[in-house]
């Protein structure tokens, strides 16, 4: 949560493509023509769009590293895994110029 509290302690206003809302709250209107209550209304709902995409987008990274863990261990107990090979050329190239 650093990184969002530095955000909120700079002001900083977020826009985001996947987030129709924020394009309201950096609009290029007079800050000074909009309501306050409005201005904090579209303020939350773009505050709270914004955090569920990022859980939803870590959720998605959780469960994709989970997949991967899981592939490698049925891999290991087929037989499968070998793991990153050696670069053969690469070495000699190494040991070439050394």
């Amino acid at each position: 949560m650093a990184l969002k509290k530095q955000i909120e302690q700079h002001e900083l206003r977020i826009a985001s493509l996947e987030v129709s809302t924020s394009w309201q709250a950096v609009s290029d209107r007079d800050p000074s023509r909009v309501a306050p209550i409005t201005r904090a209304v579209i303020t939350a709902i773009n505050t709270m769009l914004i955090d569920l995409t990022a859980a939803m987008s870590h959720k998605d990274w959780l469960s994709h590293h989970q997949r991967q863990k899981q592939g490698i261990r049925r891999a290991h107990t087929l037989g499968n895994f070998r793991g990153k090979q050696a670069d053969q050329k690469r070495q000699q190239k190494v040991m070439y110029y050394r």
